[in-house]
């Protein structure tokens, strides 16, 4: 998904692949970083985290790659840890960062 906007101060429109926007906020190590600044701040950071790290996992290119429905919906409903699923598809240093953070966030 590729997603246009102007910036705030009147520049030229930009396109960026929203999916490897919110992967390099990950790796720079502040994935929430990523979320809407409409929200003001208004959200459960460990949820954001997740869902984003999930939205991640959905649009890998490889089908193959991708959760099933039901493991998304057992990500989600916190019934299955979702670093085991990053670790699979992520660089190891991303994947060392989701380990500590769904441990932190159990």
């Amino acid at each position: 998904p590729i997603h246009t906007w102007r910036d705030g101060n009147g520049g030229e429109e930009e396109e960026i692949v929203l999916a490897e926007w919110v992967l390099q906020w990950w790796q720079m190590g502040d994935i929430t970083a990523a979320v809407d600044r409409r929200l003001e701040g208004r959200y459960v950071k460990g949820e954001a985290e997740l869902v984003l790290k999930l939205g991640l996992l959905c649009s890998q290119a490889v089908p193959e790659a991708r959760p099933t429905m039901r493991q998304v919906v057992q990500f989600l409903n916190g019934e299955a840890p979702i670093h085991k699923a990053l670790c699979t598809n992520f660089h190891a240093q991303t994947c060392d960062a989701a380990i500590m953070v769904d441990i932190m966030f159990r």
